[in-house]
């Protein structure tokens, strides 16, 4: 074998040599690059799954948030109607007041009348003087009947005004005047509330808490969120809760 023959023979296991070692490199960089796409592949996924949380934590809150503002303008709205209402009840008791006094002033006026015919009995033809006499009485009557009217709805006025001042002194305060008893009609456990059988015409307003039990077992509590005439809508206080509360326990304040 030549000299020349052995350089290139020998140049040419350099060669394969320095193939194998790049080729050994490629595939250490190229595993190397793998394990970093996995990992940032699991991280982006992580942080997905992170995002998704987030986006759905927000709507929770969003829709939370969208309840509450909703309650405090039904609260606003039911404030400023209370408020109507007392203007009205005082107009109404002020009307009633001056109805009063023009029937009392009637009735002044007709027991003169009467007084008066009397006074002229023997003067006059007798059935004329029975006549007027009686119609004097009818009409005597008639204004005592309209003045004890006038009265008892004046009466119911000044009650409608207290009631509704009442009420409106109330609202927000979360103060319940004492006696007040009703039911629960529903429960929506999923959401935490329940349905009263009573609401501003028994004095219930917004945030008075109300002691709930079953026979005479105690239950829990429930907090008013918002009323109606006659029904009322309350969140379960779930830290004064000692059983599940059901449709027909009782509740008093």
């Amino acid at each position: 074998m030549s000299g020349a023959l052995k350089a290139l023979l020998g140049i040419a296991a350099a060669g394969a040599i320095v193939s194998a070692a790049f080729a050994f490199l490629i595939v250490g960089k190229k595993n190397d690059i793998a394990a970093e796409r996995d990992t940032v592949k699991n991280k982006l996924q992580t942080k997905e799954t992170q995002l998704k949380k987030f986006e759905t934590d927000l709507k929770a809150k969003e829709s939370a948030l969208t309840e509450k503002e909703s309650q405090l303008s039904a609260a606003t709205t039911k404030a400023e109607t209370l408020q109507s209402s007392l203007a009205s009840a005082e107009k109404k008791a002020s009307d009633l007041d001056s109805s009063v006094k023009d029937a009392k002033a009637k009735v002044v006026d007709a027991e003169a009348k009467v007084q008066k015919i009397n006074a002229a009995l023997g003067g006059e033809d007798p059935a004329t003087i029975k006549a007027r006499a009686l119609k004097a009485q009818e009409e005597l009557n008639a204004v005592r009947s309209e003045q004890r009217i006038l009265q008892d709805q004046l009466q119911s006025a000044n009650a409608e005004v207290q009631r509704v001042t009442l009420q409106l002194r109330n609202v927000g305060t979360g103060v319940l005047p004492p006696g007040i008893t009703g039911k629960i009609e529903t429960v929506n456990k999923t959401w935490n509330f329940v349905v009263l059988n009573v609401g501003d015409k028994d004095n219930v307003v917004r945030n008075g808490v109300l002691i709930v039990y079953r026979g005479n077992e105690y239950i829990g509590k429930v907090k008013v969120v918002s009323t109606e005439a006659h029904t009322a809508v309350a969140d379960i206080l779930p830290e004064w809760s000692k059983g599940d509360i059901q449709a027909g326990d009782d509740v008093l304040n």
